[in-house]
């Protein structure tokens, strides 16, 4: 059964965890390219200008796009899906329009917030114009996702990442590639595929309004709205502490590596994307806590090593992505990158709030660690500046998690092996960190040095952390495929 179970799980990784995260990897080619012609100071704004339009993106989607979805299985006919469709898209054209007028009207509230002058106000017009083909694009993606329009959703999903790839790549190269340009560039893409979407979506656009049905959407999409938002206001907590006490060189060379901590986001959005729809088939099964106990443990060797290779090669990734004006920021790597790895486990520590449907827990769980990050950050960042930033991160992050499984507990109890788990994660942020220690003035021999002595350790002594069960497990699958 664990057998049919992994194939189901790497099947979705492969069509959709893997689209997602090879969106996120496209994005994060990108990086190369903007280094290039963009001084730390300007990529510290562009940084902060796209970290506000994911924001602004986050509470205008309103978590419509989970209500439909929510309502879509409720009957199976053609009018009632060209109904959820509509009346979800009208809302999200509402609720844009009337961003529209108060961030047009307003854009110096904006700029403040994210400590930015005046002088950028039309740059911020271009974010937006990008923040409604974002919030449509998701629309559609969430759509096709939960429809099982695969190609549709792999279009779309990929496609608009390599189409900003390739404009960038070309306008780089044909003519000189500036600050503007770059968020014009990215906003186009967005809009050309929103426009695909739109057409492919055409046959279930009403124009009939519902406003039980769009109450009923707003309702339920709320607190989903609260989940997001509070989810993209940890991540970006950092930037909004730091940009008060770092000048814009400083705040640019730290974006940077934490734009770098994308490459650990990529490997962990590839498993939550899939595992959701795998936990929702399968936790009414007599083996799913079991088996969700046994991936728990997997999923913290497998993540764990991967941070460990994206760790060592940390200087060589700088010198790739950046230059050696960015060097200094690979010491936060670490921190960050386990700062994500530990998100990850969330999936796991959240499955009590979906499988009960009690999303209040979820969003309390969300709730402390935000009160965590701003805490640590307060309290830090003053201090020890961009250290102080990324403890907040991790911490926030330990809050989400550690609550989450307290909450958790009450709706769906599952017999995590928490000390053994526990263990693994402590061997691994000491080994993280022993990644920063200089060995050789060659970075690339020190990266292999590193790797190959660090991932073979970790991964030996997670299998021995592991059960006995699971150790003869393992051992049987490798003398089948070896």
């Amino acid at each position: 059964m664990l057998k049919e179970r992994l194939k189901f799980i790497l099947k979705d990784t492969a069509i959709y965890g893997i689209a997602n995260a090879l969106s996120k990897f496209l994005v994060f080619l990108t990086l190369p390219i903007i280094v290039q012609v963009l001084s730390p100071a300007d990529f510290g704004i562009w940084n902060l200008l796209t970290m506000l339009g994911s924001i602004i993106t986050a509470v205008l989607i309103f978590g419509i796009d989970s209500a439909v979805i929510r309502y879509y299985f409720d009957d199976s006919s053609i009018q009632h899906h060209r109904n959820i469709f509509s009346q979800g898209l009208f809302l999200q054209i509402s609720l844009i329009l009337i961003f529209s007028v108060i961030g047009f009207l307003l854009p110096q509230f904006f700029l403040k917030t994210i400590n930015i002058n005046n002088s950028y106000t039309q740059i911020l017009f271009i974010v937006f114009i990008w923040v409604p083909a974002n919030i449509f694009s998701q629309y559609f993606q969430n759509w096709f996702k939960w429809t099982f329009q695969r190609i549709r959703f792999l279009i779309i999903s990929l496609g608009l990442a390599l189409t900003n790839l390739i404009f960038l790549f070309i306008y780089s190269k044909a003519s000189h590639l500036d600050l503007k340009m770059i968020l014009f560039i990215n906003a186009i893409s967005y809009w050309l595929f929103v426009l695909l979407g739109l057409w492919w979506c055409r046959k279930y656009i009403q124009f009939k309004l519902d406003s039980p049905l769009m109450k009923k959407l707003m309702a339920f999409g709320f607190p989903m709205m609260l989940v997001l938002l509070i989810s993209t206001l940890s991540s970006s907590l950092d930037r909004f502490f730091l940009v008060r006490y770092l000048n814009v060189e400083q705040m640019g060379i730290y974006s940077f590596c934490q734009k770098l901590s994308i490459v650990m986001l990529v490997a962990v959005a590839a498993f939550q994307t899939a595992f959701g729809p795998f936990a929702f088939s399968i936790w009414e099964k007599p083996d799913a806590k079991h088996t969700f106990s046994r991936f728990h443990s997997y999923y913290i060797i497998i993540a764990g090593a991967i941070a460990l290779g994206i760790c060592s090669f940390s200087k060589v990734l700088v010198m790739l992505i950046g230059n050696q004006t960015y060097m200094n920021s690979s010491k936060y790597l670490p921190i960050l990158v386990l700062g994500t790895l530990v998100y990850g486990l969330y999936s796991f520590s959240s499955l009590g709030f979906f499988y009960s449907k009690k999303m209040l827990f979820n969003l309390l769980s969300l709730s402390i660690g935000l009160t965590i990050n701003i805490a640590v950050n307060s309290m830090l960042v003053p201090l020890y500046k961009e250290y102080g930033a990324v403890i907040g991160f991790l911490s926030g992050n330990i809050g989400l998690v550690f609550s989450a499984y307290f909450f958790s507990r009450k709706f769906y109890v599952i017999e995590f092996f928490y000390y053994r788990d526990a263990m693994k994660l402590i061997l691994l942020s000491g080994m993280l960190l022993s990644t920063t220690i200089s060995l050789s003035d060659n970075i690339l021999a020190e990266a292999f040095c590193k790797t190959f002595i660090l991932i073979p350790v970790f991964l030996l002594s997670g299998f021995f952390l592991l059960t006995e069960n699971e150790r003869n497990f393992i051992r049987g699958q490798l003398r089948k495929y070896f």
